[in-house]
């Protein structure tokens, strides 16, 4: 068994994946080693994931997920400031007939 010890480093080196085909653990050097697959698994799952989404809703957290919130915050308050407006017509309306004498108010 090699003791190993972790090294902390703020450096970028190189580094290198070996694959052997069909194995998922090989000796390197006389040291025991295994296949890292975390990228592609990593991959896998974010292309099950974007598979899931309904539609063509883009992924949560992105730009494209923010711009379309803000669009549909943007809708729903032009649909309260058309509401609102024609509330206000509907209260001039009544305003105008109640004034005109046409109408007894009891």
């Amino acid at each position: 068994m090699i003791c190993v010890r972790v090294v902390e480093t703020n450096e970028f080196e190189r580094v290198y994946n070996l694959t052997v085909a069909g194995e998922h653990e090989y000796f390197a050097n006389g040291v025991l080693v295994s296949n890292c697959d975390a990228g592609r698994y990593g991959f896998a799952a974010l292309t099950h994931y974007l598979t899931q989404l309904p539609g063509d809703r883009p992924v949560p957290g992105t730009r494209a997920a923010f711009q379309l919130e803000e669009a549909k915050i943007e809708q729903e308050l032009d649909k309260r400031e058309a509401r609102l407006d024609a509330l206000a017509e509907q209260d001039e309306l009544a305003e105008e007939y109640r004034h005109s004498g046409e109408y007894e108010w009891q």
